[in-house]
């Protein structure tokens, strides 16, 4: 374990203070730090084949690795297409729907234009018919006040 020697062994102080209560200090020992002993590493003989080992060890691990870092890039890599295939299909099916409700929409147009024609050309008729009626009614009282 650690020498602990004991150079004044016990000290005592006391110090009286200003309104009448003191204050006391104890000290039992001087402190000391324990450093733990340093313990020589092992050596260990090395060979040339325990080199090579362990170097065909650590190339086994940085290929390995290397091999996990391209299957994560490519599983990204995947995902990114996917998603880009999956945007891709979206825009198309908006675009082919918007057009498909345009067209319905230009067709309900063109029908509505047609029959508002039809009807206004319908009612134009009725009104000359109406007029030519009554121009040969005019016709026919002059014709009759003349006689």
């Amino acid at each position: 374990m650690a020498d602990v020697t004991n150079e004044e062994p016990t000290e005592m102080r006391y110090q009286e203070k200003l309104n009448g209560d003191l204050s006391y200090e104890l000290i039992l020992a001087v402190p000391v730090t324990v450093t733990p002993p340093k313990r020589p590493s092992p050596r260990k003989n090395v060979s040339a084949e325990n080199l090579m080992e362990k170097m065909k060890a650590a190339e086994k691990r940085r290929l390995s690795l290397k091999a996990k870092r391209l299957a994560v890039v490519a599983t990204e890599i995947s995902k990114i297409e996917e998603a880009s295939k999956r945007k891709k299909e979206l825009i198309n099916n908006f675009i082919s729907k918007t057009q498909e409700d345009l067209e319905r929409k230009m067709k309900t147009a063109i029908a509505n234009r047609e029959m508002f024609e039809n009807d206004l050309k319908s009612r134009v008729r009725e009104d000359l018919e109406k007029i030519k009626r009554f121009i040969g009614s005019l016709e026919n009282e002059a014709t009759d006040a003349v006689e």
